[in-house]
């Protein structure tokens, strides 16, 4: 059905008919100057010589407070008016009562230079038929209020005109009768009751401001899908001003709508006014281009999810927000309670953001998490296990996929896991845990509350693929397991083939992308006949032959359970493929005649829990009344608030009034003290330079001291060498001394000695002159003299030591006859060995050196 309609006699309606009045978006033309404008036109720039109309929106009269909005609505209309200058009506042309619409007369009137082709027109003329009687269904449902669906009324109808003549301008198109035609239809199939789908409408800028206008203007939808377009950020700035007034719309799909840092900013501020919103998508769309919220709106989206207590679902895969943004947003999520999906996959959040993001999970409320594609390594990964372990978690899901988990991580995981129980589903694919990462993560497999696993793409070969179906054996809760792209041989699928005999919980299986052959596939073949609770495998991409599908054909007669089955990518013959096909439809048709059964089976479970639910159902009522006392309790607490507002602000002006008053006599008391400062300062000046010059005096003083000092140290140490040379020169003048004395006594001793044998000599000499000698020279005994008393007497040992000595003396050439020019010795000293001394050394050390003094 069309949002807009013709009258019934369209077709047999004469050319004079085709009259178009004014349109409800236009005003007769005015004499007063019009107001300059504040946008910026597009490529298609209206000629120099039209003139820019003064209609606007008649949104723009009800609400002139809306900024981007107004703007927005008053570009388009000016658009309208620049492309129906000097040109037919357009098909989108609408009368002023918005139930009517005009046949265009390029549709009607047919160009004397080019011919419509007979089929062209009757398409023509059966759209317009259609839309007419959409456009009376509308108007009459609108007057009547016998339907609730919001597509169905009028307001709507022109509303979405309005989007499509915004989106001819933004994409520069000719707004022709077959594209709104087209336009309406694919929105209309494409929307349910409540929800509004524009997903990949071509929609631009002007086109969501538009959408945002006609949102003010009256259909209630609680779901709004505009994921695949192009608003931008003027679009997302409209879109937002209409989320402050808004208070029906529940959900808002916005993905890939190239969306950056402005209408960021916009969109999350306007959740802290809006309570309705409670999901908000601002990701990817798959083949399309994403938003670039950044990192810098980070600081708003703190201060939107501590604000916001009604947003329970958030997107931001793709946005750029970085480890910055992921902490300022794990800041937020500290406050937040109400908040259960949050979707950061693709934002380079890092060790560092996931583990500010770990620790706001353990004071929040989310239940599914995806952080896929964020570069976090071991780091993060054993943060949100220590998270999983604590038990302060109510996560259910988590996706970890392509990232760089490794070994140390797998471990730390699967220790959290046999702590954990409230987690079901995990995604752990194209991560790096290897073989040994396989056998610590299957230390965690034995939890009974994970239901949904996946490891595809992690290297774990056979041996790490062994260990895990190892602990699946006794397993009861996992129903779905993805062991895709594993490098898994023939002993990985031996040991998935023993676990498939025993295990009667897992319900899909999925070993697609490895290098088993047949031997392994003959195994799991012929595990099949034995296990009836699978319900879906794949084994696509394998080395799979026809001996294997032989196996499976075996198999799948005996099996009653597997509804699919994927063998394709093997080298599996046609007949193999028929037999298997045939089976499993056979197996999926006897699945659906068993719905009845199971169902009642399960209806029968029910019937056991009801009992639960009506306790649950009487905790809910008691939850309502006491939400409902907290409304009242807060809107007791706003009324209070306004008339404490109202209160403050009087108190406000009041004091405003007294700061005046202080701000005078503060500014007279800054002028005497700024004047007492400057002669403070004039004085401090003076003071400056006297004490400058006193301490030049003192300094000057100070260098007088040290040199006298210096000097008088010089001075002492002089007499301190001084004494000590006397005192050695007296020590050795003493020594000298001694040395004479005892020379003097050996000399006199030498002369002694010497004028005794000088005697004996005399004596000889003369007995020899008396000639008393022999003929031999020998004195006879007769002529000998007798001795005297002193030549009879002995020497004394004295005596003789002189003797020895003087005679040693004269063989070392030191005798008398090599003493000095007059033939005597230096007398020999009293005391010998002692060194000379002078005379008057005998006077004590101490009383030298007071003489020296």
């Amino acid at each position: 059905q069309s949002a807009v309609a013709r009258p019934k006699s369209a077709v047999t309606r004469p050319q004079s008919a085709v009259t178009r009045p004014k349109s409800a978006f236009t005003t007769p033309k005015s004499t007063a100057p019009r107001p300059q404008s504040a946008f910026t036109r597009p490529k298609s720039a209206k000629p120099e010589n039209s003139r820019r109309p003064t209609s606007a929106h008649p949104l723009l009269k009800s609400a002139p407070d809306l900024g981007p909005i107004a703007n927005g609505l008053q570009e388009i209309v000016i658009e309208e008016k620049v492309r129906t200058r000097g040109r037919p009506t357009s098909a989108i042309s609408v009368s002023a009562n918005h139930k009517q619409a005009f046949i265009p007369t390029r549709s009607l009137v047919r160009s004397p230079t080019r011919s419509i082709s007979p089929r062209k027109d009757v398409s023509r003329t059966l759209s317009a038929l259609r839309r007419e009687q959409a456009l009376n269904f509308a108007g009459t449902v609108g007057s009547t209020g016998e339907s609730e669906n919001p597509l169905a009324g009028a307001s709507t109808a022109n509303g979405l005109n309005r989007v499509f003549s915004a989106k001819c301008i933004d994409l520069q198109l000719n707004p022709t009768e077959e594209r709104l035609d087209r336009f309406i239809q694919r929105i209309r199939g494409s929307s349910t009751d409540g929800r509004l789908v524009m997903r990949e409408s071509g929609l631009g800028p002007l086109a969501g401001t538009a959408l945002a206008a006609m949102f003010l203007q009256g259909p209630v939808f609680n779901g709004l899908d505009l994921s695949g377009n192009a608003i931008k950020d003027q679009g997302a700035r409209a879109i937002a001003e209409m989320l402050c007034k808004n208070a029906s719309l529940m959900s808002l799909d916005m993905r890939s709508n190239d969306i950056g840092m402005d209408g960021g900013i916009a969109l999350f501020e306007a959740l802290l006014q809006n309570k309705a919103i409670t999901e908000l998508d601002l990701g990817i769309l798959a083949g399309n281009t994403r938003n670039r919220v950044g990192a810098k709106v980070a600081e708003v989206m703190k201060r939107a999810m501590a604000g916001n207590n009604t947003l329970t679902s958030l997107s931001l895969t793709g946005n750029g927000l970085g480890p910055e943004g992921s902490n300022l947003l794990a800041k937020g999520l500290n406050s937040n309670t109400t908040l259960r999906n949050l979707d950061l996959g693709l934002n380079n959040v890092h060790d560092d953001g996931c583990m500010a993001l770990a620790a706001a999970l353990e004071n929040g409320s989310i239940e599914t998490l995806n952080l896929s594609a964020n570069f976090i390594g071991n780091g993060g990964a054993q943060r949100i296990a220590e998270a999983l372990r604590s038990g302060r978690l109510l996560l259910q899901s988590l996706d970890l996929s392509n990232n760089q988990i490794g070994q140390t991580a797998a471990m730390s995981l699967g220790e959290a896991l046999a702590w954990n129980s409230l987690l079901c589903h995990l995604n752990l694919d194209r991560n790096e845990l290897g073989p040994e990462g396989g056998q610590f993560f299957s230390k965690g497999i034995d939890t009974k509350s994970l239901t949904h696993l996946s490891l595809r793409s992690n290297s774990l070969q056979d041996r790490g693929v062994q260990n895990i179906v190892q602990k699946l054996r006794g397993n009861t809760s996992i129903t779905r397991l993805d062991l895709s792209a594993n490098n898994c041989g023939d002993m990985g699928a031996a040991a998935v083939a023993g676990m498939m005999r025993i295990n009667h919980t897992l319900a899909s299986l999925s070993l697609e992308e490895n290098v088993i052959s047949d031997a392994g596939g003959m195994a799991i073949s012929q595990a099949l006949s034995v296990n009836n609770t699978l319900r879906s495998l794949s084994v696509k991409s394998n080395l799979l032959h026809d001996a294997t599908g032989s196996a499976f054909v075996a198999g799948l007669r005996s099996n009653t359970g597997l509804t699919e089955l994927d063998i394709s990518w093997n080298d599996i013959n046609y007949a193999n493929h028929h037999s298997i096909e045939k089976l499993i439809a056979e197996h999926a048709a006897r699945y659906r005649e068993g719905a009845v059964p199971r169902l009642k089976k399960e209806m029968a479970r029910l019937k056991k829990e009801e009992p639960k639910l009506a306790i649950r159902e009487a905790e809910l009522v008691e939850l309502n009344e006491e939400r409902e006392k907290c409304n009242l309790e807060s809107q007791t607490l706003s009324r209070e608030q306004d008339e404490t507002l109202q209160y403050t602000v009087a108190k406000l002006e009041e004091l405003q009034a007294q700061l005046a008053d202080a701000s005078q006599e503060l500014a007279d008391r800054q002028a005497d003290i700024k004047a007492q400062k400057e002669k403070f300062e004039e004085e401090e000046i003076k003071t400056a330079a006297e004490i400058a010059a006193q301490q030049a005096r003192l300094d000057s003083m100070a260098d007088g001291e040290r040199r006298a000092r210096s000097e008088l140290d010089a001075v002492e140490s002089k007499i301190e060498w001084e004494q000590e040379d006397e005192v050695e020169q007296v020590e050795l003048l003493e020594q000298e001394l001694e040395e004479s004395n005892a020379l003097r006594e050996r000399t006199q001793s030498a002369l002694a000695e010497l004028s005794e044998h000088l005697q004996v000599l005399l004596d000889e000499k003369a007995v020899r002159d008396a000639g008393g000698l022999d003929e031999s020279g020998i004195l006879s005994p007769e002529s000998q003299p007798a001795p005297s008393p002193a030549a009879a007497k002995p020497a004394s040992p004295r005596q003789g030591g002189n003797i020895a000595r003087v005679s040693s003396a004269e063989k070392d050439g030191r005798g008398p006859s090599s003493s000095g020019a007059g033939g005597a010795s230096r007398p020999a000293s009293a005391k010998p060995g002692k060194p000379n001394s002078r005379p008057g050394s005998a006077k004590p050390k101490k009383a030298a050196i007071q003489k020296k003094k």
